[in-house]
């Protein structure tokens, strides 16, 4: 690339010099063909250099993308914007999306098929703890690139690859089964908002984001 640059600036010098010299129409033709002939090989390594660029950006984002979704998703929904931070308390946020999601609207017929389903009795409902051939069967047939909680990071890749977590996972599981209770952890979620374009001109208002 850079061999193509110095001699395509090389001719171009020569050209300039024969122009001034008053050197035969033949000779500055010579010169005109051989700097378009370089100008046209520098395109196309430019080109080619761009293609080869641009694939090794989308070899390094997918590493990123399996090494760590979350990281990935909050650079890709950044960008190289100012990060626009909510200028309101947890409270609002709360009293705002739980207004905005609770009102929202119920197909009519979705209470009467849920009563339907629950009330019905063509097939008895499996009351039995979990079995160990359940858990690793589910295990075993889940993706390695799905996200893991940002809680404890843990991907279905590790239990996969560590089988003598399994027994703790079946007495965890039909402990909460029978005590038809969950962890506290497991109820927590994690909300990042995004901001909306109109966010940096209000990012005191919840709706923005």
């Amino acid at each position: 690339m850079e061999d193509l640059r110095s001699e395509k600036n090389k001719v171009r010098r020569e050209f300039r010099k024969a122009k001034r010299d008053d050197v035969s129409l033949d000779t500055l033709q010579l010169l005109a063909r051989q700097f378009h002939r370089l100008i046209r090989l520098h395109s196309k390594q430019k080109q080619f250099n761009s293609k080869q660029s641009s694939k090794l950006s989308m070899s390094t984002a997918n590493r990123q993308f399996l090494r760590n979704f979350w990281k990935f998703s909050k650079n890709l929904s950044d960008g190289d914007r100012d990060e626009i931070s909510p200028q309101f308390s947890s409270d609002e946020a709360f009293d705002f999306f739980s207004s905005t999601y609770s009102t929202m609207p119920t197909p009519p017929n979705f209470l009467l098929q849920s009563l339907n389903q629950l009330t019905s009795d063509k097939e008895a409902f499996d009351l039995r703890p979990f079995s160990a051939q359940e858990i690793w069967l589910k295990i075993k047939l889940s993706r390695n690139t799905s996200a893991p909680s940002p809680l404890d990071g843990i991907s279905y890749l590790v239990l996969k690859k560590c089988p003598s977590l399994l027994p703790g996972l079946i007495n965890l599981f039909n402990c909460c089964w029978l005590s038809c209770s969950v962890p506290s952890l497991w109820k927590t979620g994690i909300v990042r908002l995004v901001p909306k374009n109109s966010a940096q001109n209000n990012p005191k208002d919840p709706s923005k984001f």
